[in-house]
């Protein structure tokens, strides 16, 4: 019978290939070495068919948000590589818990925390153009490209990352549900 979730074995060999310390496995070998689990599946040939490239995932990140599950990941990805660059994206309307817990956790885990700003603060933002999240499926666009995507992109440009730990959860919500666990996203590995 197939597991429905990975254990800590099948986390490790993936973070192992990610961060590319097995030398010349591709993609789909990695995959196949913690076997086939839901979820797991490579769907994409081009991204199947590429060589996992040491050189090109030397420059890793982990993005978190610092919600309740996002210790474990922090806690196993600074126990393998301690000086992680670690992406927050403030979109300046997290929860003062938020902030209470991320700074738990950088004093915790020791964590290299990189945050990450809108170009513009919220408050700014919403002088300019008010609450973007109330103006329907075209202002939430708006409000995630701005607040979420720029920031986090410059994060990863800036960084020079090439292979980042998204930590998206499947079970979040319909459209996250058939996302592969591992992708090549704007020339960069994103593991889920």
């Amino acid at each position: 019978m197939m597991p429905r979730e990975l254990t800590g074995r099948h986390v490790l060999l993936i973070t192992l290939a990610a961060f590319g310390t097995i030398i010349g496995v591709n993609v789909l070998m990695a995959v196949k070495a913690v076997g086939t689990f839901p979820g797991l599946e490579v769907k994409n040939s081009y991204v199947a068919s590429q060589q996992f490239d040491r050189d090109r995932a030397a420059q890793q990140a982990l993005a978190t948000r610092f919600g309740s599950q996002s210790a474990v990941s922090l806690q196993l990805l600074t126990q393998a590589k301690p000086d992680i660059p670690v992406i927050l994206v403030d979109t300046g309307y997290l929860f003062a818990d938020t902030y209470r817990y991320a700074d738990d956790l950088v004093e915790r885990f020791g964590l290299n925390l990189h945050v990450m700003r809108p170009q513009l603060g919220s408050s700014w933002m919403e002088a300019r153009v008010g609450k973007l999240w109330e103006n329907g499926l075209d202002g939430l666009q708006r409000y995630n490209q701005l607040h979420k995507v720029e920031p986090m992109q410059r994060g990863l440009r800036d960084l020079d990352v090439h292979c980042w730990f998204a930590g998206l959860r499947r079970m979040q919500s319909p459209s996250r549900a058939a996302t592969n666990i591992l992708e090549l996203r704007d020339n960069r590995w994103k593991l889920h």
